[in-house]
């Protein structure tokens, strides 16, 4: 009989262009971060709502150290994230219901101008 050997697990060497790599996708990685958080506090600054009916409820948490950046921020942003989505959507059905209202106007026009010609020869 013969025992079964364990595998060797070589360990993997890392070369100074991939440790390079490694950091520049790191670097990445926080700017990225950086940029999101600087846009969701700059949307959450100047964010107006809609309406009261519109407008899920906003809480900030107060931590206890009285400047109210409390745990509750997160929801905060994130709620006023979905809003600002929800709007961007209702847009967005708004701008095809407004095209298709005037296609709709200028395919009227188009067939009363035919008629018109149809039944008035110059």
């Amino acid at each position: 009989t013969t025992k079964s050997a364990k595998p060797v697990v070589l360990s993997k060497t890392i070369t100074p262009l991939q440790k390079q790599q490694q950091l520049e996708a790191e670097q990445k990685k926080k700017t990225k971060l950086k940029r999101k958080e600087r846009k969701e506090r700059n949307l959450l600054a100047m964010h107006i709502p809609l309406s009261v009916a519109t407008t899920s409820p906003l809480l900030i948490m107060n931590n206890g150290n009285g400047d109210g950046n409390g745990d509750g921020e997160l929801g905060n942003q994130q709620s006023v994230g979905k809003e600002l989505e929800s709007e961007r959507m209702h847009r967005r059905v708004a701008t095809r219901g407004v095209v298709a209202l005037f296609n709709a106007i200028s395919k009227h026009q188009q067939t009363v101008r035919e008629k018109e010609q149809v039944l008035l020869p110059s």
